[in-house]
């Protein structure tokens, strides 16, 4: 009888392969990770300007701007954004940074872009080496 209970304790000890709740992704710097690699509880950016693929003429100013992000558990944090312009064949031509605005945030693209090139751009909170999730791409069209 004290194998059967020796069986049934180490059956019960047992953890389901299949957990019931999500589990953090790898850790980076002790941090867990989030599947999009966010380590920051903030929502997502959004696109503001430009969008939709809109043609900005040659010689004109570049100003990426994203409606802020919304801290999940702690409001009145100092955020940063992270800006990221790429062209067509997928390659990062610019990266720029701001201090976050009241509601929105904006921060000029000071690379040379090609002419009649698409280009697709976005952007993530930050705070210190914690970074929030990236936006969904927007596009715009250098003329």
């Amino acid at each position: 009888s004290s194998v059967c209970l020796i069986a049934l304790a180490v059956a019960c000890s047992k953890q389901s392969a299949s957990p019931t709740s999500p589990t953090a992704g790898v850790a980076r710097n002790g941090q867990a990770v989030g599947e999009d690699g966010s380590t920051l509880k903030v929502s997502a950016p959004v696109p503001v300007s430009p969008i939709n693929g809109v043609k900005i003429n040659q010689g004109d100013n570049i100003i990426l701007t994203v409606n802020n992000s919304s801290a999940t558990y702690a409001g009145g944090v100092p955020l940063k954004y992270e800006f990221a312009v790429v062209n067509a064949a997928g390659q990062q031509v610019f990266v720029g940074q701001n201090s976050s605005g009241a509601a929105q945030t904006s921060v000029q693209v000071t690379a040379g872009l090609d002419a009649e090139q698409p280009y697709q751009w976005h952007a993530r909170a930050f705070y210190g080496d914690h970074v929030g999730p990236w936006s969904a791409f927007a596009g715009f069209r250098r003329t």
